[in-house]
């Protein structure tokens, strides 16, 4: 399995095990959601990582946490569809800011060496509609931590 490749899979895994800790009562998945998925969900989507520097084992990443809810749900009494939505994009960037950086996920196997958040975009598709948080990542494959440059002669 190539690093790419796995540094997205546990790049989308760890964000969406901090965030389902951190934000209780909401659904969160990697890569897309199911016809399974009802309700309130959120995706954690890794679109792009890119090494840093040859053989660094160093990478950055853009993900996307896309927050979606069905426009027809009715809302509990007192409330409307728009405040929740605004309510839980406040209660996720709350939770990403409580993710310690740098950090390390022993069991996915990731060291977060931080992050920001680049924007934050509304959309809506069909009966959906989200809010999506835009990330920039830096981030390393744990077992990869530590490992020494190999120096070679130049010309």
């Amino acid at each position: 399995m190539s690093d790419l490749f796995q540094i997205k899979e546990r790049l989308a895994k760890v964000f969406v095990s901090e965030l389902t800790v951190r934000v209780p009562g909401t659904t969160f998945v990697a890569g897309r959601r199911s016809t399974a998925d009802t309700g309130v969900v959120g995706v954690v989507k890794v679109d792009r990582v890119d090494e840093i520097a040859p053989d660094t084992g160093v990478y950055n990443g853009e993900v996307a946490i896309i927050l979606l809810r069905n426009m027809d749900e009715k809302p509990p009494a007192g409330t409307t569809n728009e405040g929740l939505q605004s309510k839980l994009a406040a209660d996720v960037e709350k939770a990403l800011n409580q993710i310690p950086r740098p950090g390390v996920d022993d069991e996915t196997g990731i060291v977060l060496n931080g992050w920001v958040i680049e924007d934050i975009a509304e959309a809506s598709d069909g009966q959906d509609y989200a809010d999506i948080v835009f990330l920039k990542v830096g981030c390393q494959l744990l077992e990869k931590r530590g490992e020494p440059d190999v120096q070679h002669p130049v010309g």
